[in-house]
């Protein structure tokens, strides 16, 4: 694999069906998911480095995913003061990771 195509990034991401039904036929076509079989975060590394190998250009820099890391690797739980803020502002689609106390409420 062209080592300029090397990236990394989220691994949360939204596509329309477009897209999707490209990543389908790169994976029924071709053998480019096979090299990431043993690499550690394969879905940080794969999807990131499809949409540049494979020129899919519907691509935006704008996640829509409130998720919060601190020196861990692992996301922090959301509070309900930063969940809140980030409701009125209208930011994010989807909140990652929130306990479900604190989910349910704000689906009630």
């Amino acid at each position: 694999m062209d080592k300029n195509y090397y990236f990394v990034g989220s691994q949360w991401f939204s596509v329309t069906r477009s897209t999707i039904n490209k990543f389908i036929s790169i994976y029924t076509s071709t053998s480019f998911f096979s090299h990431f079989k043993y690499t550690t975060c394969a879905d940080e590394h794969a999807f990131q480095i499809l949409v540049r190998m494979y020129g899919i250009d519907n691509i935006a820099d704008n996640n829509k995913r409130l998720i919060m890391f601190t020196d861990k690797s692992s996301p922090i739980y959301l509070s309900e003061k930063i969940l809140q803020k980030n409701i009125e502002a209208s930011n994010f689609w989807f909140a990652r990771k929130v306990n479900e106390d604190l989910a349910i409420s704000f689906l009630l």
